[in-house]
């Protein structure tokens, strides 16, 4: 389990290290809107990756961003886990929750997936569904969060 969840990990940094041509540019996870049911609709241009590649790219760059940095537009970007070094203290669990098809994949799902567009060499955005109220009430089941 653990050479596992260390694969992907050192394939995802890989993957994110990589430099591409300009075009072809990561940007950050931003907010574009909310539902009525608490979920937040999200826009991120994952980095020169195609296919199902880049849709697990996506949802997993958007719950990360969500739980530990914030997104941009969407609660002043304030974490969901505000606790500091959370990923270190709850690492057994966190492991798990991002493991390859793990538990994070329930908390986001693809709205709309523009592919990229080689003649024009723009990265188009992939537009996600964050389940915020459900992933925050994961982390307090979990008791990563109050």
């Amino acid at each position: 389990m653990r050479k596992i969840v260390f694969s992907l990990i050192t394939v995802t940094i890989f993957i994110l290290g990589c430099k591409t041509s300009g075009s072809f540019y990561q940007s950050e996870p931003t907010y574009v809107t909310s539902e009525p049911n608490g979920e937040a609709i999200i826009k991120f241009i994952p980095k020169g990756l195609y296919g199902e590649a880049r849709e697990k790219n996506a949802k997993y760059r958007v719950v990360y961003e969500a739980l530990f940095n914030g997104i941009s537009g969407l609660d002043n970007k304030r974490p969901i886990v505000t606790t500091v070094n959370a990923e270190k203290k709850f690492e057994s669990y966190f492991n798990g929750f991002f493991a390859e098809n793990g538990p994070f994949l329930n908390f986001v799902k693809i709205k709309s997936n523009n592919r990229l567009n080689v003649s024009e060499k723009k990265a188009n955005p992939v537009v996600l569904v964050l389940k915020r109220t459900e992933l925050i009430s994961e982390m307090r089941k979990a008791n990563i969060i109050q």
